[in-house]
This record gives structure tokens, C-alpha cells and sequence, in this order.
């Protein structure tokens, strides 16, 4: 895991290439246990749906299976890591919105993500896409990355930096995440909490930063996320129990 300012890492992510030499994430394995969390989706104040996250930590692996439906929508992802190593493995996605199915599986080993992506075409006709790509050592999947922030040693005002594979685009990116330098009080259907904000930027070195959403995750061990504040589409998700 790298550390650094976050006045630096903005000037510096758009140029500075990934590599296969990249330090692996440091994790607080302490954080990652067996769990199962229930979370509202809202739209605009309003429920629109929920999720579902359970996570199991064996000797051999650390799976979390998440549910979300909403609407027309709905997802079910499998996250597998390995259980010494806390490696990225392999990751399973189902999800359909309206009539339309996407599949994802994608395996990570050996410096190499393998797999498939099912998608719709702008027909709306299936259309399967191989992925075969290097990426760094410690790359995790984007999918992983809420399941991986309250392992992170947080700390206010900290940064901390690991890349991630996007299917969707068949490429690595940094993902950056910046602590704020207070801790914030967020109530949320589950109670009160005092928390860590997480803000999650992701960039790579031909493109800008994007921001997709922030993480506010408990100060209290073992540390887990009471809320999701995404920013396309706009919602917020938060821990009903």
C-alpha cells in the first residue's frame, strides 16, 4: 500500500504508469470477518431497493456474496480472496436490468485476469467479450473495493493507493482512497455512528480522476460500512442491520 498526500496523488496519478511492481495493499485482516449486513437503497431520500452482503471467512478463503435489487434492476456478485494470502481470486456477477442479462466471471491469478463478460450490444442482443490482460501485483477487482476499505489501516487524513481492473473497459486504474481529517457522525436506519469518510477516486494515466462514491466506515472495531454515497446514478445506501 502506498501512502502519500492527496495534494500529491492528484498531480501525479494521470501520468505515472501502473507496473507490475507496484507494492501490494497492506490490509487489516482483523477487520475482514464473517458478517451479514442489511442496507436500504435510496434515490432522492426515497427507497428504491436493498442489499444484502454476507460475508464468510474459511482457512482457505474469504468470500462475500452481495444481493442488490431495485426496481428492474438487480445483482448478484460473489467476491472470492484468498483466505491466507488476501489475494484477489476470482469474481462472479449476475445481474438484468429490464429483460437485458449480464454475466461477468473473472479469475485473478499469477499476474493475469482471465474470464468472460456477457453483456448487450446496442441491440440489446448478448454479446460474450473474452478478457485476458496482465495487471501489478495486489491488483484487486472494482467490485472488491468497499469490501476492501475497512480492512485499510485508516487514519484521519491518510491516503492510501492500490490498482483495480475494470471488465467494463479491460483496463487497470489507480484507486485512491483520502480519509478526512475529522471523523463524521452519520445516523443511519441501524443507529448512530461515528465514522471514517472515505472518499474513493479512480484514475489511470490517460484519463483523469473520477469520483465515484464515498465510504463512511465505523471508527469502531471490527470496522464495517454504514453508508454508501454514490454519484452516477445518485444514490445512498445505508446499514439497516
Amino acid at each position: 500500500m502506498v501512502r502519500m498526500s492527496a495534494a500529491v496523488l492528484v498531480a501525479i496519478v494521470a501520468t505515472r504508469p501502473l507496473t507490475a511492481q507496484e507494492e501490494p495493499a497492506s490490509l487489516d485482516t482483523a477487520q475482514l470477518i464473517s458478517r451479514r449486513d442489511s442496507f436500504v437503497i435510496l434515490a432522492y431520500g426515497r427507497p428504491i431497493g436493498s442489499r444484502i452482503s454476507a460475508l464468510a471467512r474459511t482457512p482457505d478463503s474469504l468470500v462475500n456474496v452481495e444481493e442488490m435489487n431495485g426496481g428492474e434492476s438487480a445483482r448478484r456478485s460473489v467476491i472470492v480472496l484468498d483466505g491466507h494470502t488476501f489475494e484477489m481470486r476470482w469474481v462472479d456477477i449476475s445481474a438484468s436490468v429490464g429483460t437485458r442479462a449480464i454475466r461477468t466471471h473473472l479469475q485473478y491469478d499469477e499476474g493475469r485476469v482471465r474470464g468472460q463478460v456477457m453483456e448487450p450490444d446496442t441491440s440489446g442482443s448478448p454479446k460474450t467479450r473474452q478478457v485476458n490482460e496482465m495487471v501489478p501485483e495486489g491488483t484487486y477487482d472494482e467490485r472488491a473495493v468497499a469490501l476492501l476499505v475497512p480492512a485499510l489501516p485508516l487514519a484521519l487524513g491518510e491516503t492510501f493507493e492500490f490498482p483495480v481492473f475494470s471488465s467494463e473497459d479491460g483496463t487497470t486504474s489507480h484507486l485512491l482512497v483520502f480519509v478526512g481529517a475529522q471523523l463524521k457522525t452519520i445516523v443511519v436506519p441501524a443507529g448512530i455512528f461515528k465514522t471514517f469518510e472515505a472518499s474513493i477516486f479512480v484514475g489511470a494515466e490517460d484519463s483523469g480522476l473520477t469520483f465515484p462514491m464515498t465510504l463512511y466506515v465505523t471508527q469502531e472495531l471490527p470496522r464495517r460500512v454504514i453508508e454508501m454515497d454514490i454519484n452516477a446514478p445518485p444514490m445512498v445506501i445505508q446499514l439497516v442491520k
